[in-house]
Order: structure tokens, then C-alpha cells, then sequence
């Protein structure tokens, strides 16, 4: 596993994302300019729910990775390819 850095647009910050699925999400989650809280509220779920998804200490289900790509303009295939 690789990691990538990033730098936040909101916070100007560089952000160390990992090359896992939820590093992906992460990722694609700056730079659509979107919070925790913005994704969470298109699952229905807590912010903490996105940050154990993104961090691997939770795994998401399938509808909310397809909710998620289609919230960030982003295909599927993007999160779950190698």
C-alpha cells in the first residue's frame, strides 16, 4: 500500500492518503471540496461513519460506494480497481 499526499483545498493542509479504498474515497472527497459531513448526509450516516470507512476501520456497503461515486461525479470502477 502507497501513499499519496494531498493537499486539502479547504484548509490548505497536505493530507497523506493511503491507495486503499477508503484512501479513494477520501481523496476524491477534497477534491470535490466536500466535508464528512456533506457525504455523510447523502448516506444517512455520521461523519464518524466516513471517517472509519476512509481510515479501513470499517467497511462500507456496496449501495453506499455506488451513492458515494455518483455523489463525487467519480466511476465505480475508480474505487474498486487497482
Amino acid at each position: 500500500m502507497t501513499a499519496r499526499p494531498k493537499v486539502c483545498s479547504k484548509c490548505g493542509q497536505q493530507v497523506v492518503v493511503p491507495d486503499t479504498l477508503g484512501g479513494r474515497i477520501m481523496m476524491k472527497r477534497i477534491e470535490h471540496n466536500q466535508s464528512r459531513s456533506e457525504l455523510a448526509s447523502i448516506l444517512a450516516k455520521s461523519s464518524a461513519y466516513i471517517m472509519t470507512v476512509e481510515t479501513g476501520k470499517t467497511d462500507i456497503r456496496f449501495g453506499d460506494l455506488k451513492k458515494i461515486a455518483s455523489f463525487l461525479k467519480t466511476d465505480l470502477n475508480f474505487f474498486i480497481g487497482e
